[in-house]
């Protein structure tokens, strides 16, 4: 039904496009050359040049709302889909992905082609292509056989159950000791590539059990109390849909009677992640306070107020740090707009004086 809605738009295009291009000519020779108008064909030929691009551009209209249309019911399938296997992963206490093997086979052709300019290169006596060339074979090939010794592992590549989460990179990682899920999706010419974030306590011991590749690919710099880090997890070769994982590990996590902070982000430093935790611990225990009963007695109204009081001075102590977050964030967003402007100054300087030296050079 799909596929002939679109070819039958197509067809209409192409036929409307044609008529149009026809009927365009004797009014671009008018224009262009002022040769003489057919004035007895004069309105047929304008009705057909009218009609035509009317046409040309109500079939364009339709394919893109059928386009619109059929993105918006894959994305409800989808949707409803992930609703359901999440609700039966829940039921069964387990999700478990495994890994795709189209990757390795992808790597290869690249392998092939950077393998073949780095010979052609040195031939030539060109070696700074040679040793780009190189460089970028041996980065394919590093990447190659981390992906194999993944995708080998026995068991699937990616578990996640109400203990913990498994990957083939770090090993299992309790949930209590997850204290933020992130993912990130980024636009490329090849597509989109999805991460899962995880901010981790002790993030160094499970860094360590990945290979030196991995840790030299993936590792991050530890801050925050506690050791907390971030690990980074790639879903692209996994044969799953990324939100479907994130929403995955969110359940499994919430699970866990643990500190976890459903805003956290990677770049959360030490600072602001102290204070988050602290000011959630705080946020669970007044949202865990008893109410004073009708008949409270005079020890229970004391005793009521002395733990308000006590929450209260907590949540005033707090206030400092919350500043100190806040004044934190305004100078690294300040610090970033004065590197981005002076970047977008050098760029221009440097266009100038490349501009000017070609100027120069003809002269």
């Amino acid at each position: 039904m799909w596929v002939l809605g679109k070819v039958a738009l197509l067809v209409v295009m192409a036929l409307s496009g044609l008529l149009l291009l026809v009927s365009s000519l004797p009014w671009l020779s008018y224009l262009l050359h002022d040769a003489p108008l057919p004035t007895r064909r004069l309105g047929e030929l304008a009705a057909a040049t009218l009609g035509s691009a009317a046409i040309l551009g109500s079939a364009i209209w339709l394919y893109w709302l059928l386009d619109r249309y059929r993105q918006r019911i894959r994305e409800q399938r989808r949707q409803a889909h992930a609703a359901a296997r999440l609700d039966a992963i829940q039921r069964d206490a387990v999700f478990e992905a495994r890994g795709s093997r189209l990757w390795p086979l992808l790597l290869l052709p690249l392998l092939a082609v950077f393998g073949f300019g780095t010979v052609a290169a040195a031939k030539d006596g060109r070696w700074d292509i040679a040793a780009i060339s190189l460089a970028m074979s041996l980065l394919l090939l590093l990447a190659g056989w981390q992906l194999l010794h993944q995708l080998l592992r026995p068991g699937p590549l990616l578990r996640m159950d109400a203990t913990a989460i498994d990957h083939a990179l770090y090993g299992p990682i309790p949930w209590t000791d997850v204290i933020g899920i992130q993912l990130q999706s980024m636009q490329t010419r090849a597509g989109q590539t999805h991460t899962l974030m995880l901010g981790v306590r002790g993030a160094k011991r499970y860094l360590d059990n990945a290979s030196a590749p991995a840790r030299w690919l993936y590792g991050r710099k530890r801050h925050g109390s506690g050791d907390i880090g971030t690990l980074t997890i790639p879903l692209g070769p996994l044969a799953e849909d990324p939100e479907l994982i994130q929403q995955t590990a969110r359940a499994f996590r919430e699970r866990a009677a643990a500190p976890f902070l459903p805003f956290w982000y990677e770049q959360m430093g030490a600072q602001e992640i102290d204070t988050a935790l602290s000011m959630q611990a705080l946020t669970d225990e007044m949202a865990a306070m008893p109410s004073l009963p009708r008949n409270a007695t005079p020890a229970q109204i004391a005793a009521f107020e002395a733990l308000g009081h006590s929450l209260l001075e907590r949540q005033q102590a707090l206030l400092p740090e919350l500043d100190a977050v806040t004044q934190t964030h305004l100078q690294q967003a300040r610090r970033s707009t004065l590197r981005s402007r002076i970047a977008m100054w050098l760029v221009i300087v440097a266009m100038v004086i490349s501009l000017a030296l070609k100027v120069l050079s003809r002269l």
